[in-house]
């Protein structure tokens, strides 16, 4: 998996983004996504942390249509954002040592899983 996560997928530009190309969606499409994030959306509360829920508003989520972009709404708080390139750090070193699958586990037991809780990320 360390070699496979190194190869850069065709097309992708060198910070690894791929384009969106939203302007290619169709008014079916973006009002499927309206449909399907709104039932997605109600099954949030009680299921992800807060800071998710007040980073859909920060990226706003609730807009009508396909976003303009793909982020995940956990970066839009400070303290996961600062975990998470604290953690692609960690993820260079990780593949030097060929590690790689071990920090991807973790990052699914911490984020995924959500077993990271308010306040259990110390910004200090």
């Amino acid at each position: 998996m360390a070699i496979a996560a190194s190869i850069r997928p065709e097309g992708a530009a060198a910070d690894w983004t791929i384009p969106q190309a939203w302007d290619r969606y169709t008014p079916a499409e973006h009002a499927m996504w309206d449909r399907l994030f709104e039932r997605q959306a109600r099954l949030l509360p009680g299921r992800v942390v807060p800071q998710f829920i007040a980073g859909l508003d920060v990226l706003r989520m609730q807009a009508p249509g396909i976003p303009h972009f793909e982020e995940l709404s956990l970066l839009a708080d400070p303290i996961f954002a600062d975990c998470m390139q604290a953690y692609g750090a960690g993820g260079l070193r990780a593949e030097g040592l060929g590690a790689i699958d071990r920090l991807a586990r973790l990052y699914w037991y911490t984020v995924e899983f959500d077993q990271i809780r308010r306040g259990v990320i110390d910004a200090g």
